[in-house]
Formats: structure tokens, C-alpha cells, sequence
């Protein structure tokens, strides 16, 4: 980053504006369709094979991008000395266990 005294302003910006984006979309979709609108939009679909490919396609979407949300969580875990004094010694298969039932 050129300016990083700048990130927080950035980061602000971002935000600022995916906020804006979202509660516009949400006001429009209460204008446009009132309170006939259910909170989990998908059950809005009318029934049939779209439907169910849709709910098919979320669920493989948030199977498949669940790991790379929690890695940073798991890696800050692993980081952390009190869980590295509970693992095994480095290099071992006991370590290499430890690790995959942690993650």
C-alpha cells in the first residue's frame, strides 16, 4: 500500500458503502414486495426443480468456502504457545493428528 496511514479511511470507505449497497437493496425489496417477503430468501422461490437447484448449489457453496473462512481462526489457534505446549514434539505423527482433529 502506498499511503497505509490511510487503511483505516479505506477500510471505513468499504465499509461505509457495502452498508449503504445492503440497506438499499433490503428498503427496495421491502418497497417492491411489502411484507409478503420471507427473511430467507430462498423460501420466496415457488417450489420445482430451480428451487431445489438453488438450495443444492448454497449448500455446496457453503461447504466448499467454509475452510477458508475458518483457517485464520484455526491458524491463530495454532499459534497461540498454550495450544502448541499441549501439542506433540514437531515432525511426528501424533503432531500431524493433533493438528488435522484441531482443524
Amino acid at each position: 500500500m502506498a499511503h497505509p496511514e490511510q487503511w483505516p479511511y479505506a477500510v471505513a470507505g468499504a465499509f461505509s458503502c457495502c452498508a449503504v449497497f445492503n440497506a438499499g437493496f433490503g428498503v427496495a425489496g421491502a418497497i417492491a414486495w411489502g411484507s409478503e417477503v420471507e427473511p430467507i430468501v430462498i423460501l420466496n422461490l415457488p417450489g420445482g426443480v430451480i428451487s431445489n437447484m438453488v438450495k443444492i448449489c448454497l449448500c455446496v457453496d457453503l461447504f466448499l468456502t467454509f475452510p477458508i473462512v475458518i483457517y485464520p481462526s484455526i491458524d491463530l489457534l495454532e499459534s497461540q504457545e498454550a495450544i502448541k505446549a499441549l501439542m506433540p514434539p514437531s515432525g511426528s505423527k501424533e503432531e500431524y493428528w493433533s493438528k488435522n482433529l484441531l482443524r
